[in-house]
């Protein structure tokens, strides 16, 4: 009897000493296993190629040249151009200047397939040519598209030089006074 209450003593001190190592090293193992499979399943994602698909397989551009005719307001499409152009202009595309075009995207009536479109658009070498005709009779249009573009300059709470070039360059071709367009900034 005593010597089994000894053995039983020296099972449970035993057992007490490596029940925590032998779990670290399950939980480690398991562990190891699901982020190598994580891993491999991201690096098979990351290898592959950006394909940009519209609905036409048109090049961006010829899509949304395309888009704004349908709807038959070319300023949708200078809009829609110019913020593209502006948050690629500093060579960051944040998280927040993403944000701020696809809610802009859904404001402008596109539906979530284009949307998703033009935000793969963001993550190409694709700059939009811009023709402001369209806008140079509608001082509102103007005004407006000024006030998208210093706001989207400014989510990412940085207003970077090449940002502020950019909108200058546009508001001088739309024959907006520096000294107006410098209220928009304050």
């Amino acid at each position: 009897m005593l010597a089994w209450q000894v053995t039983q003593r020296l099972i449970k001190a035993t057992i007490s000493k490596w029940l925590p190592i032998v779990g670290a090293v399950a939980v480690a193992a398991w562990s190891y296993s699901s982020t190598n499979q994580i891993g491999q399943k991201a690096v098979e994602i990351f290898n592959k190629d950006i394909q940009i698909v519209s609905e036409q397989d048109a090049q961006p551009e010829e899509w949304l040249n395309a888009f704004a005719q349908r709807i038959c307001y070319a300023q949708y499409r200078i809009r829609i151009a110019d913020l593209n152009n502006l948050v690629k202009i500093d060579g960051n595309v944040t998280p927040e200047e993403q944000t701020f075009l696809s809610q802009t995207f859904q404001e402008s009536g596109l539906s979530d397939q284009q949307a998703r479109i033009l935000l793969a658009v963001l993550h190409t070498n694709t700059n939009f040519t811009i023709d402001y005709e369209a806008l140079a009779a509608q001082p509102e249009e103007i005004v407006g598209l000024l006030m998208k573009m210093v706001a989207l300059a400014r989510c990412d709470g940085e207003l970077h030089i090449a940002e502020k070039l950019y909108i200058t360059q546009m508001a001088q071709r739309l024959g907006i006074a520096e000294t107006d367009l410098n209220e928009l900034f304050r």
